[in-house]
């Protein structure tokens, strides 16, 4: 029996929790790595990873980070930008992660028809759903313009300023969490870099109450899986959304009417450290999910 995300992702709190006993500083160590220059002047994306560390784990940290920008198989970079901030303590947002569920699809045919039905079950548009698909899998390969998320207009389904797209960023899993999280994936085969930090981005995403929804599969040739992550549904794994050795992917955020300026801020500024776990739940096929959470009330 799988759990929905709604029963189990809580507010943050500003009481003390797992992973936040220790007081020492905490840095944000951000990585972004391209060829052809930065992302901003029209390089291609190769490589970018986030983290929320202690002092004590700056440099091995940023030797991981160093070794996976120049070693990804999306190519050799030309350009890594290592950043690191010292976060104030008081900044910092405390949370849990969105719970995890796995829907087995056939092919990514399939998988693509059931993004626009979980998406027509949060009460959105079936021409949204189609403009979200249709933006992702007609991105080019060669495209230097875009090196963010889209965001899309839930009523209208219109692209949002910036563009170019926006990079969701200042966020990370506690060890607490991390361990945590490894512990529940490893049964299913899944404690992978691709979900704990896909998760930690959606879950930082749907915190906001202005996300209605994100969908996003990678940009990576052998890694064909993706999700659609929703605060009432967690995030829900589907594990084929493009053909084998297709390096085209992307991400959309469906948001309703809000302050965009506020938004962005919290995308790209707010610091999120995940201090608790919601369950991962076990693989379902995704017809007998849709049965069971069909006609809820959810958006």
């Amino acid at each position: 029996m799988y759990e929905l995300a709604s029963k189990l992702t809580r507010p943050p709190s500003l009481s003390p929790g797992p992973g936040r006993e220790n007081h020492s500083p905490l840095f944000s160590v951000r990585m972004r790595a391209a060829e052809g220059g930065p992302h901003e002047d029209g390089g291609r994306h190769i490589s970018g990873a986030e983290r929320i560390v202690p002092a004590v784990q700056l440099n091995p940290t940023l030797e991981q980070l160093l070794k996976r920008a120049q070693s990804h198989e999306r190519g050799a970079p030309d350009f890594i930008n290592l950043r690191i901030e010292q976060l104030k303590p008081e900044a910092i947002q405390y949370a849990s992660t969105l719970s995890v569920t796995t829907l087995t699809v056939q092919d990514y045919q399939e998988g693509r028809q059931v993004i626009n039905l979980i998406l027509e079950e949060l009460g959105l548009k079936s021409t949204v759903g189609a403009r979200t698909i249709s933006l992702i899998s007609n991105k080019s390969s060669t495209d230097r313009g875009l090196y963010g998320a889209w965001l899309l207009d839930a009523g209208t389904g219109r692209l949002l300023e910036p563009v170019r797209g926006v990079r969701v960023s200042r966020m990370d899993l506690a060890e607490i969490t991390r361990s945590d999280l490894a512990a529940q994936l490893t049964q299913f085969g899944l404690n992978n870099n691709h979900v704990l930090e896909a998760l930690a981005l959606a879950s930082k995403v749907m915190l906001h109450p202005a996300s209605i929804a994100e969908v996003c599969w990678s940009d990576d040739p052998h890694y064909v899986t993706g999700y659609v992550a929703c605060r009432c549904f967690g995030y829900l794994r589907i594990p084929y959304l493009k053909p084998a050795g297709l390096d085209i992917g992307g991400r959309v955020f469906i948001v309703r009417a809000t302050d965009l300026n506020q938004y962005l801020h919290f995308l790209t500024d707010q610091p999120v450290l995940f201090t608790e776990a919601a369950p991962v739940n076990p693989p379902v096929n995704w017809a007998d999910w849709l049965a069971k959470t069909r006609r809820r009330p959810v958006y």
